[in-house]
């Protein structure tokens, strides 16, 4: 095994190993914290929408890195980028809309409970604010930048985390805890985006296709997988 492969792994388990150490954490402080009525709200609610994103994704962080990896053109991968964006609109959307303008119902709905439509909108938040990261990690993937993919897994699913409800854990509903929580992610995706950005610019030139076209490659690599 090389000494570049080594390291890899070791960063993506250490950066794993902190997630984990970290959900932990932040789990039994919400359950200290908080009325058990808005945990459980919560943690139905990851649950749902874990599943909505993992099927609503198409099997992108498959998919995605294996397509900019293959390819060293810079426009193919930025068609490759545009094109998962494209392809996780739609679950992006829903998940607008509900949260926007049914939140009372979607919590009745999920939660038996009109009155956790706050939770909702802040859990909605969050996990879209996930989706993204996860699309721009797997183009860090995709471009070989395993290093900066570790750091800021860490950023995002240890040191945010832990950070905001340190802070505002106790001080805040959990709601409003959420929304801090989401905003930091949305910080964060917004700084990884940037960094792909500026890994797909400039370089060797391929001729256009159709963003569809490489939308529907990848739905095709990624969606039958992901639903094996």
């Amino acid at each position: 095994m090389s000494a570049r492969l080594s390291r890899t792994i070791a960063l993506t388990l250490a950066s794993e190993a902190a997630a984990v150490a970290a959900t932990t954490w932040v789990t039994r402080r919400f359950a200290a914290l908080y009325a058990e009525r808005d945990v459980d709200a919560y943690f139905v609610l990851r649950q749902v929408l874990g599943w909505v994103l993992s099927v609503g994704l198409f099997g992108l962080n498959v998919s995605l890195p294996r397509a900019l990896a293959r390819n060293a053109a810079t426009t193919a991968r930025r068609r490759q980028v545009l094109a998962a964006l494209l392809l996780s609109a739609p679950v992006l959307a829903v998940i607008a809309l509900v949260v926007g303008l049914a939140p009372r119902a979607a919590a009745r709905l999920l939660l038996y409970d009109a009155g956790a439509g706050a939770v909702v909108v802040a859990a909605g938040l969050l996990f879209s604010a996930n989706a993204l990261f996860g699309i721009a990690a797997a183009s860090l993937q995709g471009l070989d930048r395993f290093g900066l993919l570790a750091a800021f897994r860490v950023a995002a699913w240890a040191v945010a985390p832990v950070a905001v409800t340190a802070w505002a854990g106790g001080r805040a509903s959990l709601a409003a805890l959420l929304a801090w929580w989401s905003g930091a992610l949305f910080i964060l995706d917004g700084a990884l985006f940037a960094i792909v950005a500026r890994g797909v610019s400039g370089g060797a030139c391929v001729p256009a296709a159709p963003i569809s076209r490489t939308a529907r490659a990848l739905f095709r690599f990624g969606g039958g997988r992901m639903i094996g």
